[in-house]
Parts: structure tokens; sequence; C-alpha cells
């Protein structure tokens, strides 16, 4: 099985650092943080992504997926965060990433009763 790493450990590197990293040490793929003020962003340009994608491309490793800080599931109107999924979903297309990763923000977890003991 290919190895890859995620880059959200990695705040503010450039996207060919991470490229260089994973060529130099055997990784196939990269998770990538997807942020205001990191290199991978919605607010990318065309020729920004275009760029990006060749840059996968040359080296041969491939984007596996946008990690966003996109928090599904809480409560409240979804309008925002469905126009977000929809822009970090173009983005990782036009990267040529197959997965978006979200994170939930649906509340404190299940309220099942346990039984007392």
């Amino acid at each position: 099985m290919p190895l890859s790493f995620s880059t959200l450990g990695l705040p503010g590197r450039p996207l060919a650092d991470h490229l260089r990293a994973a060529t130099a040490h055997g990784w196939a793929g990269l998770e990538l943080r997807c942020h205001a003020g990191e290199p991978i962003h919605p607010a990318m340009t065309a020729t920004e992504r275009s760029a990006a994608a060749s840059a996968f491309t040359t080296t041969g490793i491939t984007p596996l997926s946008v990690a966003g800080y996109l928090g599904i599931a809480a409560p409240g109107d979804d309008d925002d965060l469905i126009t977000a999924l929809r822009d970090q979903l173009r983005l990782a297309a036009d990267l040529g990433a197959h997965s978006l990763r979200v994170f939930p923000h649906g509340g404190d977890g299940p309220t099942a009763e346990r039984p007392a003991g």
C-alpha cells in the first residue's frame, strides 16, 4: 500500500516543500491543509490551481484530499457551509484530489442514557 502524509501539521509551508519532502522520503500522496493564508486555499486563482496541479503531476505525488476546517452537522443555517463545501470541492477537483476532509461540529456526541453501574 502506498504511503501518504497530511500537511495539517505543517502550517504555512509552501507546496514545493511538501512535494520535495514526499518525494525524498518515498511518500506517494498528500492530504492538503486548506485554509486562508496557506498555499492551498479556495481563493486560489485558476493559474495558481493549474500550477499546483502541474507540480503534482511533475513530481508524481498524488493529491489525496483537501482538508479544510469546515464543520458539518452543526445546528443552524447551512447556506454558508454549503457554499464553502462547493468551493473546496471545486478546489479539490482542480488539483486532482478525489476527496474532501471535513470535521464534525454537531454537538457533544450521543445523548443516549447509559446504564448505571
